[in-house]
């Protein structure tokens, strides 16, 4: 009799709802134990797993164990979400989110039930540079502007997260830095940009470089009737 009570035990605990995505718990959430759990006779079903989260677009695998019963086949699992416009579950158990917010699912099985809460938090749509196209010298450096956008419209921070730059053509404007291109010779490429496969590109031009001063020397002359004299002219750019 004991065997058979720590068997039920066991099998009661086996019931789990286990998202294949890293899930994390949120503090502000509902507490778990104010979801809807409904047992019938001797059977229960217990998730051991009460919050996971997710990203819009992102997809969950979610599965349960019921406990097995003598001579009849293996039971059916039915699966709901609460708001369906925040997170949609399919028969099979997939979760899928549509937009940030929270919902509870639920899975049923011979009229017993036992439910989680998900939060769905926003994730990244895309990324833009704040110009499409960029002009600059020869040996010239410049830093990219760009901003990454969620998926409710808001601006969003890209720290911690995998960011790469990439030009077409090095040897005309390589990318030497963190958002930063440097102008190696004269011609056009397109410079890249990359943030968790979401990506955005400006065209790039390498010019010569502008004229800023332009010095003659010497700068007083003096000659005769008939005379000549050699005067010479440097041209400088920004640096010099």
């Amino acid at each position: 009799m004991r065997r058979q009570t720590s068997l039920a035990a066991a099998i009661i605990a086996a019931l789990s709802l286990v998202a294949v995505a890293c899930g994390e718990k949120d503090p502000s959430g509902p507490d778990a134990t104010s979801l809807p759990v409904s047992t019938g006779g001797s059977v229960q079903i217990a998730l051991t797993k009460k919050v996971d989260t997710l990203l819009v677009d992102e997809a969950l695998q979610l599965s349960a164990i019921l406990p097995p019963t003598p001579g009849e086949p293996t039971p059916s699992l039915s699966w709901t979400s609460s708001d369906s416009s925040v997170a949609v579950v399919t028969p099979s158990g997939v979760l899928f989110g549509r937009k940030s917010g929270k919902t509870i699912v639920t899975v049923t099985s011979r009229g017993v039930s036992d439910a989680a809460m998900v939060t769905v938090r926003p994730s990244l749509r895309y990324v833009v540079f704040d110009a499409d196209t960029l002009a600059l010298g020869q040996g010239q450096s410049v830093t990219l502007p760009y901003h990454a956008v969620d998926s409710d419209g808001n601006p969003m921070s890209v720290t911690g997260r995998k960011i790469d730059w990439k030009s077409n053509a090095p040897q005309i404007a390589d990318a030497t830095g963190v958002s930063t291109v440097t102008g190696v010779t004269l011609g056009s490429t397109d410079v890249r940009l990359s943030i968790d496969g979401k990506s955005a590109a400006m065209y790039v031009r390498v010019k010569q470089p502008n004229v800023s001063s332009v010095t003659i020397n010497p700068s007083v002359v003096s000659v005769g009737i008939g005379e000549q004299s050699q005067v010479t002219a440097t041209v400088a750019d920004a640096s010099g």
